[in-house]
């Protein structure tokens, strides 16, 4: 299973989420929307995926989001339930963003 999160060093909660996964082993990349060709691809699966609809809605960005990469494609919103099925350990975390 592989992931990529993309986020902003500048957000606190994408912050937090690095720093709970620094060293457990789960295999992703980080996308810094700073970067140009990272915030266009963002916004892309932002603007054509529904589970965005409420965070659009809300006037919010949407970040940390975490992408999962699996066979099937699965979809999540909570970050506790895909950590914990990786990681195999309870997280608590809350944050405008989430996994799809």
């Amino acid at each position: 299973m592989f992931y990529k999160i993309y986020g902003l060093d500048t957000c606190p909660d994408c912050v937090h989420l690095k720093a709970r996964l620094a060293g457990s082993g789960l295999s992703y990349s980080y996308a810094d929307l700073r970067e140009v060709f990272d915030l266009k691809t963002f916004l892309a699966l932002r603007d054509g995926r529904s589970e965005f609809a409420e965070i659009k809605s809300a006037e919010k960005v949407g970040i940390p989001c975490i992408l999962k990469f699996s066979a099937p494609p699965a979809a999540s919103l909570d970050y506790a339930e895909i950590v914990a099925m990786e990681l195999e350990v309870e997280l608590s975390f809350e944050a405008e963003g989430f996994i799809v």
